[in-house]
Order: structure tokens, then sequence, then C-alpha cells
């Protein structure tokens, strides 16, 4: 990534006013977590006169795709109102930005501002493609009241009606958030048949598999997430934790002490061995 960055900061010297390029940048600088940086270039992307050297195949590029780029990563930086500003430029800018909408409204979820939710819900235009983040922020709203349950089935009916991964994402997250484990763990193993190759989905499945007593089920399935994605931190030390839990500790401590092999930076593993190692030299 980072020499894809190098590579556009040059073709900007060449052509300091085209905007894909900046845009592009922006994009790569925000993947890498490099927030502050890419959102100067997407400032310059809205603010600069066009000077295309390239013609773009998407002209959204300067418009509502970069306000709502702006408003992920304004969102991340915990500056909430601005991030508020540039989704409701997006939505104007191009009303069926569907994107635009339900950020904005998990915007106002997580800021516990539940009327501006509700008014997103029944902002909403009619159309097919809002019916799922329509279902997903009413089940938000209706979670947030105690209504779990009701949640629950519309997230369901949504699903089994549209086979929206999303929703399906949203109803394991909500099931698990509630410790529903057992009522989690079919919607779970639905997600592993669509996505097996994905990490999260693993590690949350191996997770819901050792909470409802399925533990050497679970144990294989996050191995196998590390067999993907070794440094899934998170998941190596949460393995680690439920082979020590079941008595296996050197392979525990064999979990842990690779990942700081791999990563030797990481100080959330050398805590993790550390403790280990205290823990079980005490008791020995």
């Amino acid at each position: 990534m980072q020499t894809a960055i190098e590579s556009a900061a040059q073709a900007l010297e060449l052509f300091p006013g085209d905007k894909e390029i900046l845009f592009r940048r922006a994009t790569m600088l925000q993947d890498e977590g490099r927030l502050i940086e890419a959102v100067d270039d997407y400032l310059q992307v809205l603010s600069q006169p066009a000077e295309k050297v390239f013609q773009s195949i998407d002209p959204g590029l300067a418009g509502h795709k970069a306000n709502f780029n702006l408003a992920l990563a304004y969102s991340e930086l915990g500056k909430t109102q601005e991030a508020i500003c540039q989704f409701r430029i997006a939505i104007n800018s191009l009303p069926s930005f569907v994107p635009a909408w339900e950020a904005l409204g998990r915007l106002f979820a997580r800021s516990g501002l539940w009327n501006e939710v509700r008014d997103i819900i029944e902002s909403m235009p009619a159309t097919p493609e809002f019916r799922v983040p329509c279902s997903i922020l009413t089940c938000l709203d209706l979670d947030w009241n105690g209504n779990t349950s009701e949640a629950q089935n519309l997230l369901e009916k949504t699903w089994r009606e549209t086979e929206s991964q999303e929703c399906l994402d949203e109803l394991c997250r909500l099931l698990t958030e509630r410790g529903m484990h057992t009522s989690a763990l079919p919607f779970l193993e639905q997600l592993r048949e669509a996505r097996p190759d994905d990490s999260a989905v693993l590690h949350n499945l191996g997770i819901t598999l050792h909470l409802c007593n399925r533990s050497h089920e679970g144990i294989k399935i996050l191995q196998r997430c590390l067999e993907m994605a070794p440094d899934r931190i998170v998941t190596r030390c949460q393995l680690a934790a439920i082979l020590e839990e079941l008595g296996d500790l050197d392979p525990a401590h064999s979990i842990l002490a690779t990942g700081l092999e791999l990563f030797p930076e990481r100080s959330d593993l050398i805590t993790a061995i550390h403790e280990f190692r205290i823990r079980h030299n005490a008791k020995s």
C-alpha cells in the first residue's frame, strides 16, 4: 500500500490538479488509518476547481463519494458534527445514495440521538434498495427501547426475504451482544457458509461455540481463523485463554509465544504472555 501511496504522490507532482488521483490517494491513506492526511486530501478534492488530466469514469469521486468518505474519516476521528454535515451533503447531492443514509443513521445511533435515527428512517426513500438499511436502523431503535425480540424478528424476516448478508451480520451482532449465544449460533453458521474465508466470521463463530459449551469445535474454528489471519491478536489471545481454561497450558503458551515471534512489537501480546507466565509460575 505504501508503494501505491508514493506512486500517487509522484503522479500528483506531475498533475497537481487531478482530482481522481487525489481521491485515490485519499482512500489509500484512509485504509491505512492515516485519517488526518486523508481528510486533507478529501478537502482538496472538494474545494479545488476541476482540472482533469484523465477523464474519470465516476463523476461522484469529486462529489458525493468524497463527502461520504470524508464523513467516515471525521467519524473515526471523533468529529461527529463534521461527519453529520458531510453525510448530509452526500445525501442532498444524491438522494438515492444508500450508504450515506445508513451511515448517518448508525452515527446517530452510536451518539444516542434516537429522534434523529427515527427521522432518518422516516425520510428514507420508499424504494427496494432502502429496505435493508431501514430495517437495520429500525432494529437498532427497537433494541435500544428494550424490544430485542421484535428487533430479532424483523431482522430475520428481512434477511429471509432479501437474503441480505448485512441483515445476517446485524442479527448475529444483536444476539451475541445480548448474550443469546445459542440463538446466534445457526445464523453464524449461515454466515460461515456465505463467507468461508472471512476471518471475523470465524472468530465470532469460534467464540460462540465455546460459549455454547462446544469448546473443542470452537478451538478448531479459531485455529482456522489464525491460519487465515495470523495478525488477529484478539483471536490469538482469546484462543489461548480458552485453552488455558481447559487446562491445555502448553498449547495456550505456544499460541501466545508464536504470536510474539511474528509480531514482537505488539504490547498486548507482550502483556498477555507475561501475565500467563506469572500465573503459572506462581502455581508451580
